[in-house]
């Protein structure tokens, strides 16, 4: 018989479980739009020369020597982290000259089928200069990758000249496309129990795409009774990949490699924007730890309504962010229309140096921090400004409700005037975007490595 203990953290797990497994939620609809224009006002990104595209295949086998031992250093830094399963010895990158892909995905505990063509992401409304398209189903390891249905992609040679601000904007985008995909030990894959990362912390482990949204979200700012509670939830690892995408950016610029040290950039670029979200630095946006903690009580002693229903209510105000910013943006682009306040925030250096340079405490004591503290208004400004059917009532599925597939025209129907406002509301979220990404560059591009500095 489970003690009381047992059965509210039991509770507690199975809220926070719920509330990720109903849909694939990712942070941002196409990071390559942050990506381009978050980093299109640094000299140093947009007045860099083109550079030859490379194959990681390529790279991989001319630095092998190299990668073993910097593969070996990001693995001793990962022992840093708060809670870091040690991975098993055999994934180790050593120098053998042989099947160099899967092996440098396995060490970096990344899906080794992931795809890592040569190609670039269009964004919307640009055109492909004479380059020839590149299949979506080649981009991505999920079977139906709806999500980028209409994302256009072009394909490049190797040796061809590419800017790097489209080499790092498209490589924005690339984690969502399988990277994170059946890493952990109950998703049956053929490489998870190798990674030893242990169960899979929340979500659905039987989902496609279930098993990235511990390494997409960072949760390190609920309560002290939360994580007594829920401990698994201190088991999200984007510092994980940010600080390995840093190592290998300088190592490959470093190494004459400027193809995939932009490459790599965007990767990393992609955790950082993803926690620029609040959806995906708090676990329950505008519920209190006393409400959770009611609610999780309630659902023990067999009244299951509100925690059903909270979880559904979070869901949907995710979606419905998500899907704003995917529209309205798109539109934009489409239109050649970048006279909007989530643009101009997005570019905006004006408060890149409030900020310290960008370290290992950066994702932690600074991004996630300041991504928390506007959780709660945001909430309260998605439930003001967005249809109550939509995301208020927690009998409707967002995605299934007929007006989120034209969710700006239905808010302007039910709220006139309600999408220029929340654009306002947009633009503090793409302002830290564009922020906390050109810090991250910087500190790939300065001289002296300083990841590791606390100051």
């Amino acid at each position: 018989k489970l003690s009381t203990w047992s059965m509210l953290r039991f509770g507690l797990a199975a809220a926070f479980a719920l509330s990720f497994l109903s849909s694939p939620l990712f942070a941002w609809s196409e990071h390559a739009m942050l990506g381009y224009y978050g980093l299109i006002t640094m000299l140093e990104i947009k007045n860099a020369q083109p550079v030859p595209a490379e194959s990681l295949e390529s790279f991989l086998q001319k630095e092998e020597a190299g990668l073993e031992k910097v593969l070996a250093d990001i693995e001793e830094w990962n022992k840093n982290l708060v809670v870091y399963p040690v991975p098993t010895p055999e994934i180790a990158f050593k120098r053998t000259g042989i099947d160099h892909k899967r092996r440098f995905l396995e060490a970096l505990r990344m899906d080794p089928e992931s795809r890592t063509p040569l190609y670039l992401q269009l964004l919307p409304g640009q055109e492909a200069g004479g380059r020839p398209a590149f299949p979506v189903k080649d981009i991505s390891v999920f079977k139906n990758p709806m999500w980028i249905a209409q994302t256009r992609f072009t394909t490049i040679r190797e040796g061809e000249a590419v800017l790097p601000l489209e080499v790092v904007a498209s490589a924005c985008d690339e984690p969502d496309y399988g990277f994170d995909i059946g890493i952990w030990q109950d998703n049956n894959s053929p490489h998870s129990k190798k990674f030893n990362m242990g169960i899979q912390p929340f979500g659905n482990p039987n989902l496609e795409y279930g098993s990235q949204a511990p390494v997409h979200m960072g949760f390190y700012h609920e309560a002290g009774i939360i994580y007594l509670l829920a401990g698994f939830l201190k088991r999200t690892y984007p510092e994980m990949r940010v600080h390995q995408a840093y190592a290998l950016s300088r190592f490959a610029f470093r190494t004459g490699h400027p193809y995939w040290g932009f490459r790599f950039m965007g990767w990393g670029l992609h955790y950082v924007q993803d926690l620029t979200q609040p959806y995906h630095a708090r676990v329950l946006p505008g519920v209190g730890t006393l409400r959770m903690l009611w609610i999780n009580f309630m659902d023990i002693i067999g009244r299951h309504e509100g925690k059903k229903n909270i979880v559904q209510l979070v869901s949907n105000r995710h979606l419905a962010l998500e899907n704003f910013q995917r529209r309205i943006m798109t539109r934009d682009l489409r239109n050649k229309d970048l006279n909007q306040p989530y643009w101009f925030a997005l570019q905006n250096t004006e408060f890149d140096s409030k900020y310290n340079h960008f370290n290992k405490k950066y994702l932690r004591d600074v991004l996630t921090e300041e991504s928390v503290s506007k959780s709660d208004e945001l909430s309260r400004e998605i439930m003001a400004l967005m249809p109550v059917r939509l995301v208020d009532d927690p009998g409707v599925e967002f995605e299934e409700e007929k007006g989120s597939m034209d969710l700006l025209r239905t808010m302007e129907t039910n709220q006139p005037g309600s999408v220029s406002q929340f654009a306002n509301v947009l633009a503090r979220l793409t302002g830290a975007a564009g922020v906390h990404s050109r810090n991250y560059v910087r500190a790939i591009l300065a001289t002296q490595d300083t990841y590791d500095s606390v100051n």
